[in-house]
């Protein structure tokens, strides 16, 4: 955030914004749409990436952690969010970031270029010259080939949350306290939830809000409120459509790439007949056909990729350049006994949101069960490909058969093709990267956990995994983890478990929901109690090689 002439108090040192990681503004996520568009985007590995408004550091220190040849500068207003995250740095010893107590307004063109520049949460929240700084900055300080991302509030998702808001701010008005703001806030949205007619549009839409409003104060900082406090009650928030957020960019000299969530941009989740209409009233104006599609979501919330208005980029999308890149999902095929080889389709679908793609070529289908086999690594897709036809040819030549020549080339512009348009379809349904980070996916004798996620754990219950995915852990996965540091085998962590959580009273031996009052059976069960913990850590990506 910026100051705010008149304002004596920042009140983001008295109640902290909760600093955690966004996947989303991961350079790897960044870089790969880069690649996606036609451009030539920096070596996530080797890069220089700056965060305006970062907190106490929880989005740039994993990211530090896991990429150590990388550069990271974050600025936040707050003294007390860059003291706890300086305090942080100082355990880690981490030497490639750095965390400055500063203002946006006082970022000049000489601190440098960066590859990468992250706004995340601040662009709404800020007054109108504030704004125009955070894109002027995007264009001074972001180098050639370089991708800004910028969050924001959108129009006319706004339209609907405003009322709320409005309601918040009447009934917390004049209140000093921000514990106390907050909770009047969050009770008043309980209040009419609760007390509007349960039919009607206006109801539905209070009770669905009242539910990601009502958490309760947390007891010692209140910092579960936060997000209440900052985004509905801060005295400035200020939605805009999408178009006249792409046209402040063009006056800064930059131009609107696409957003992160890559369906958003593509209009793979809309059907093709309103697809087709859309098409019809824009003209092929893109950006036109977005904000119709904002219309169409009643969209309120974007993230949007900038880059400098000189770079050529691809409005239509090349699977070719998918062969550059690698792919990741764990979307399974439905059918029990899925025909692999032949040429009937078959349909795989993510456990999860149920997001699927179908598909009746041969080689598609069998690189999606490798790629399920080996989530959640990455597969690059030279070798997803050579591996696929490998298989399928083998099952060939048991038959007798044999392939075309031209069958490779085929084969290549399917599978690209159909990793594509799933990934434009949800990034849940199909990943691509440019960079894959160290995933270890079996327990050795003394299991290793990321260091920053041992921080993180002694911190609270949620964690950054080394595929910069926030992890919600539980009270014993929590204390393992803050023990997982490549000195201590299952019999030391069975004993420190016994001596810590279950000495306290915090933690009782179960079997079938009942106490185990023996105490050779309790370090039996607590003894698989830590085996099954520990894998299921390994399977969150939480540990390290």
């Amino acid at each position: 955030m910026a100051t705010i002439e008149g304002s004596t108090t920042n009140v983001y040192d008295q109640v902290p914004y909760p600093s955690m990681s966004f996947g989303y503004t991961h350079p790897d996520h960044l870089a790969t749409i880069g690649w996606l568009l036609g451009m030539e985007p920096a070596d996530v590995e080797r890069c220089r990436v700056l965060e305006l408004g970062c907190a106490s550091g929880g989005n740039l220190i994993p990211m530090a952690y896991m990429l150590p040849g990388s550069e990271f500068l974050g600025i936040d207003f707050s003294q007390r969010e860059i003291a706890e995250g300086q305090a942080e740095l100082e355990e880690l010893a981490l030497p490639n970031v750095v965390l400055r107590h500063a203002d946006i307004l006082d970022v000049t063109p000489e601190w440098g270029r960066f590859d990468y520049i992250i706004a995340h949460g601040i662009y709404s929240w800020v007054p109108p010259e504030v704004q125009r700084k955070i894109l002027a900055i995007c264009r001074a300080n972001l180098a050639p080939q370089g991708i800004a991302y910028v969050s924001y509030n959108t129009l006319p998702g706004w339209h609907m949350l405003r009322v709320v808001r409005d309601l918040m701010l009447y009934a917390s008005e004049g209140i000093d306290d921000p514990y106390e703001k907050a909770t009047t806030a969050a009770a008043v949205v309980d209040f009419y939830a609760n007390a509007t007619s349960e039919e009607g549009a206006y109801g539905s839409f209070l009770r669905s809000y009242n539910k990601t409003v009502q958490i309760k104060l947390d007891s010692t900082n209140g910092s579960q409120y936060a997000s209440v406090l900052h985004d509905e009650l801060e005295d400035i928030n200020d939605p805009l459509y999408f178009r006249d957020f792409v046209a402040r960019a063009a006056g800064q000299g930059l131009q609107y790439m696409c957003d992160t969530d890559f369906s958003i941009s593509t209009g793979t989740r809309i059907s093709d007949d309103v697809s087709h209409k859309l098409e019809e009233i824009t003209h092929g104006d893109r950006v036109a056909l977005e904000q119709y599609a904002d219309f169409l979501a009643c969209r309120t919330f974007r993230r949007s990729l900038l880059c400098h208005r000189e770079v050529q980029i691809n409005e239509r999308l090349k699977p070719a350049a998918i062969r550059r890149l690698r792919a990741a999902s764990d979307a399974r095929p439905v059918s029990e006994q899925p025909d692999l080889y032949g040429r009937s389709t078959e349909k795989f679908e993510t456990p999860d949101d149920k997001a699927a793609v179908s598909t009746n070529h041969p080689v598609s289908k069998l690189a999606m069960t490798l790629l399920a086999a080996a989530y959640p690594s990455s597969i690059a897709f030279a070798d997803l490909l050579a591996e696929a036809r490998a298989r399928l040819a083998a099952h060939l030549a048991e038959q007798g058969g044999v392939e075309g020549p031209e069958a490779e080339d085929v084969d290549s512009e399917a599978l690209a093709a159909n990793l594509l348009s799933s990934f434009g379809y949800s990034r849940n349904l199909m990943e691509l990267h440019v960079w894959a980070p160290g995933l270890v996916r079996s327990l050795g004798e003394r299991p290793e956990a990321s260091q920053v996620a041992r921080c993180e754990a002694r911190r609270g219950t949620w964690v950054t995994n080394v595929r910069h995915e926030r992890v919600r852990l539980e009270p014993l996965d929590a204390y393992l983890l803050t023990l997982l540091d490549g000195r201590h085998d299952r019999p030391a962590l069975l004993e420190a478990v016994i001596a810590g959580p279950v000495a306290e009273g915090r933690l009782v031996a179960r079997r079938d929901g009942q106490p185990v009052d023996d105490p050779a059976d309790a370090r039996q069960v607590l003894a698989r109690s830590i085996d099954d913990r520990l894998t299921w850590l390994a399977r969150a990506c939480l540990l390290v090689g």
